[in-house]
C-alpha cells in the first residue's frame, strides 16, 4: 500500500494556525481536491474537527484516541493499516494535521506539496522531509509551486 501526503506549506514551513489553514488558495483546494477525490483520506482527530464534516467522495479515516460518531477511525496507525492491508487498498492520502504528518513521514512514499511562496507567521510548521526525499514534479506558478517528492 502506497502512503502518500499532502499538505501546503508557507516558505517558512509552516502549514497552519490554531488547527486550521488561515489562508485558503483556490489554486491549492482545487489541486487537493483532484488529487484526494476518490481516494482514502487519513487525518488526525483535530484536523477532522476543522474540517466540520466528512469531505465528499472520499473515505475519511480518523485517528483517535476516543471513538468518533458516525466516522471510520482508528486508536493507531498499525490497526488501520492492518485492516487496509487486508481490504487490499492500492494507496492512502494523509492530510494532516502536524503530529500526523510526522508520524508518517518515516513511512511514506510520496508527498504532494504545495510550496507557497509567502511566508506566514502561524504555529504549525511541517516536518523535515528532504534528507529522505527527492523532487520528481515541479508545476511552478505565481503563489505557489505544486511539487511531488518520492522517497529516496
Amino acid at each position: 500500500m502506497l502512503i502518500n501526503m499532502i499538505a501546503a506549506m508557507a516558505s517558512n514551513r509552516i502549514v497552519g494556525k490554531d488547527n486550521k489553514l488561515p489562508r485558503h488558495y483556490s489554486a491549492d483546494l482545487q489541486h487537493f481536491k483532484k488529487i484526494t477525490t476518490g481516494q482514502i483520506v487519513v487525518m488526525g482527530y483535530n484536523t477532522f474537527l476543522s474540517l466540520g464534516k466528512p469531505l465528499p467522495n472520499r473515505r475519511n479515516i480518523i485517528l483517535a484516541q476516543v471513538p468518533v460518531e458516525g466516522m471510520e477511525w482508528y486508536e493507531s496507525i498499525e490497526a488501520m493499516i492492518k485492516q487496509l492491508t487486508s481490504e487490499n487498498i492500492d494507496q492512502i492520502f494523509i492530510i494532516g494535521g502536524a503530529s500526523i504528518y510526522r508520524q508518517f513521514i518515516p513511512m511514506a512514499d510520496f508527498i504532494y506539496l504545495t510550496e507557497i511562496k509567502k511566508a506566514y507567521e502561524w504555529d504549525t510548521s511541517f516536518p523535515a522531509f528532504e534528507e529522505g526525499f527527492t523532487e520528481v514534479v515541479r508545476e511552478v506558478n505565481d503563489e505557489m509551486d505544486f511539487v511531488l517528492y518520492k522517497k529516496k
